[in-house]
């Protein structure tokens, strides 16, 4: 991100003295303006290199991780292992459709569909070997950068468009009026992604998502026996191990204020991991393949349905988990 951002003030400050040079016709000032082109341009060569060794040092850690799986699953072996995934980015990347594809790779629209398909699901099938929850060792090093105490990251969900699937549509139909379904994720200070799940219909408010997510029952394995927890919004429910802001339904003491903006600031983490995945094409069109498996994605009670807009209030909230947030809430206390 900050690379990004690097290179786009240079592209900036090169468009700005372009600029003065056209406006501007005195000798002294195009030289100072040539140099400066000339420095800008050298920067962002070196990036631009920096920029391609890392796309290829990703692309061979892709082959090198995919490769054997792809051998090992694939019933149509006719083309190299990177030939299928070079089809299969290619397609992510710049949304073309299997008919051009054909065209551009030379191959029959059917082969293309098959590589595709077959791909992603290879894939999506491999996301526990690179999406993990950490280690109990690493718990310390990964809270230490969160202003509220013993906090591993933050829990959110958001929606991906998706084309209209066959089955279930007013389901997938999210109160934007859009086709959608959901991803939740937990994201560390770093922006790492610890815990996934996909495949939720967009209809399904983020507290149900929770309930209905392996992550729900996995947090009390996780960090039942540490004073660890992760950070949610107000769609969530306060429990044990998931803190979440006070209630804006009475006068808040100074405290309680201090730490909803500590939590509102420490969850900025997660809305910048979503930042970075919508920015990217290549993972926002891949939630069009992953419509494809909607059969495998975890399932809903049906009363989830009927309330979509269902929302976790004080009366569910234990005592105990009240007391521990009203404990470190006190903490902000000066």
């Amino acid at each position: 991100m900050e690379m990004i951002e690097e290179i786009g003030i240079l592209l900036n400050q090169f468009l700005a003295f372009i600029q003065l040079a056209d406006q501007d016709d005195n000798n002294f000032i195009e030289q100072i303006v040539r140099r400066r082109r000339r420095d800008i341009l050298r920067r962002l060569l070196e990036r631009h290199r920096v920029v391609l060794m890392r796309v290829e040092e990703n692309w061979s850690v892709l082959v090198k991780s995919v490769s054997p799986f792809i051998l090992g699953d694939y019933v149509y072996n006719g083309l190299p292992v990177t030939d299928k995934l070079m089809m299969v980015v290619w397609c992510l990347a710049n949304r073309e459709a299997y008919r051009v594809l054909s065209r551009r790779f030379a191959i029959n629209q059917g082969t293309v569909h098959y590589v595709v398909m077959k791909t992603m699901k290879v894939i999506f099938n491999m996301a526990n070997r690179f999406i993990r929850w950490p280690r109990l060792e690493d718990y310390q090093e990964l809270s230490r950068n969160f202003e509220i105490v013993n906090t591993l990251g933050a829990l959110d969900a958001s929606e991906f468009e998706i084309r209209q699937p066959l089955n279930q549509l007013p389901s997938y139909t999210s109160r934007k009026r859009k086709t959608t379904i959901k991803l939740q994720i937990v994201s560390t200070r770093d922006l790492e992604i610890i815990d996934a799940a996909v495949g939720f219909p967009g209809s399904l408010g983020d507290g149900r998502i929770l309930r209905n997510s392996p992550l729900s029952q996995a947090l009390g394995v996780r960090l039942g026996q540490t004073d660890y927890h992760i950070l949610a919004d107000t769609a969530y429910p306060l429990r044990e191990h998931i803190f979440v802001p006070f209630r804006n339904n009475r006068d808040l003491e100074d405290h309680e204020l201090a730490y909803n903006r500590a939590v509102k600031s420490d969850r900025q983490v997660v809305e910048r991991a979503f930042g970075l995945l919508k920015m990217n094409t290549l993972i926002e069109w891949s939630w069009f393949v992953v419509v494809g498996w909607i059969d495998d994605a975890p399932q809903v009670d049906d009363d989830d349905e009927v309330d979509p807009d269902y929302e976790f209030d004080e009366e569910r909230e234990t005592e105990a988990d009240v007391e521990k947030r009203r404990r470190i809430a006190e903490e902000f206390i000066f």
